[in-house]
């Protein structure tokens, strides 16, 4: 903790990936400044005139606890907080990009399952087309040969005695 307070180093920078649509997720990074950067921005963007006074700004701020008692807060908890957020923020991002890519995995896998079973049904029922045809064809013909010659009229028996 006091080597990030007080740091041997001037940023964190925090990549991640962004949720931007089902499929698509693009990088991220978020820069966090040491807490003396931090601070000397605060300390800018609050001075001038409509803006809160410095030394308002970076006293201990009272604040309430759930019990009613009154603790003080510094600024250096405030980006803490603000800190803690963000990695928040970065880890929910990516959790969300994870689970969007693989709802588009999942959904790919059942359309390619759907078009499996399409191709495996149309195999099915080509080949049952295929037999029933090759059956009917060798009943017809079966008939043909039966009834062939007019008076030479083979009965069912004798067609089948001669097989």
């Amino acid at each position: 903790y006091q080597r990030r307070v007080h740091g041997e180093w001037d940023r964190l920078q925090l990549v991640y990936n962004r949720y931007h649509g089902a499929s698509s997720q693009k990088l991220a990074v978020f820069n966090i400044p040491k807490f003396e950067d931090w601070k000397d921005t605060v300390e800018e963007e609050s001075s001038g005139e409509g803006k809160v006074d410095n030394d308002y700004m970076l006293q201990n701020l009272p604040m309430m606890t759930a019990l009613g008692e009154k603790e003080e807060t510094t600024l250096e908890d405030f980006y803490n907080f603000h800190t803690s957020l963000t990695l928040l923020n970065a880890v929910c991002e990516n959790e969300l990009s994870e689970y969007a890519a693989r709802i588009v995995a999942v959904e790919n896998q059942l359309n390619n399952i759907t078009g499996l079973m399409e191709t495996a049904d149309y195999t099915y029922n080509k080949t049952r087309k295929e037999l029933i045809t090759a059956e009917l064809l060798e009943i017809i013909g079966t008939m043909i040969v039966m009834t062939a010659g007019g008076n030479n009229e083979l009965t069912k028996g004798e067609f089948w005695a001669q097989q």
